[in-house]
Formats: structure tokens, sequence, C-alpha cells
């Protein structure tokens, strides 16, 4: 985070730019990976066969990956970095109570992944 931030200011590029940069980063190092494995999974997942509601799943990523990432480094670019993950770090807490609004059952894991985020929160504000 607080290299990210650094790179932002220091280089003065958009958020937008540093997006695309990290997410074209990423999406090489999967291709090499999937060139150097070559299994049936990683040609399945590429070519998308036998995925339902494909469309759904490209407006996932889209939202996601390429805007959350988006708006996180623009959070990064234009406010302390503490602060800012602070926020980031209230996510899980945010997808549990969606859950429990759409009456999902909670589950041991889902409330010690809350607990810890609420303890991290913590340690980020007593700093």
């Amino acid at each position: 985070m607080v290299m990210s931030k650094g790179a932002l200011n220091n280089e003065h590029m958009s958020s937008l730019w540093a997006a695309l940069i990290r997410l074209a980063a990423g999406t090489m190092t999967v291709a090499l990976v999937v060139a150097v494995f070559k299994s049936s999974e990683f040609k399945q997942a590429l070519t998308l066969r036998g995925i339902s509601g494909k469309q759904w799943f490209f407006a996932a990523v889209f939202l996601g990956t390429f805007l959350g990432l988006w708006l996180q480094l623009g959070a990064v670019k234009y406010t302390d970095p503490a602060i800012a993950q602070t926020i980031f770090a209230t996510a899980p807490l945010i997808v549990m109570s969606i859950g429990f609004i759409k009456r999902e059952p909670v589950t041991n894991k889902m409330l010690a992944g809350g607990l810890l985020a609420l303890m991290g929160v913590g340690v980020l504000l007593t700093n």
C-alpha cells in the first residue's frame, strides 16, 4: 500500500494507468503459468467451457477486479494509506452483513474472519 502511494505520487501517474499496468502484469504472469503447465484445467479455464452465465462472470471480473483495483489505487493516491487500509479491512464485515441480510447461514469460519477483521481495524485505529 505504501509502495503504491509512493509510486503514484512520485511518478505522477493516474490510478487508472496504475491499475491497467498491474492487471496487465498479472495477466502476463497467468499466461506464462498456463503456457508452462498446459493442463486441461487451465485450458478449460481459458476457454470458459462448461460455465453458464458467462455475462455475469465478465461483469464480476470487470467490477470486482478492474474497477475495484482502480478505486483502491485512487483511494491510496488521495488519502493516507492507513485510512485506506482501514477501510479495506472492513470488506469481510460488509460481505458478512450482506450475507446476513440475505439469510445465508453463518459459519464459524465466517465469524472468525469477521472477528479477525475487527481486530485488524482496531490495531490500525489504535496507532
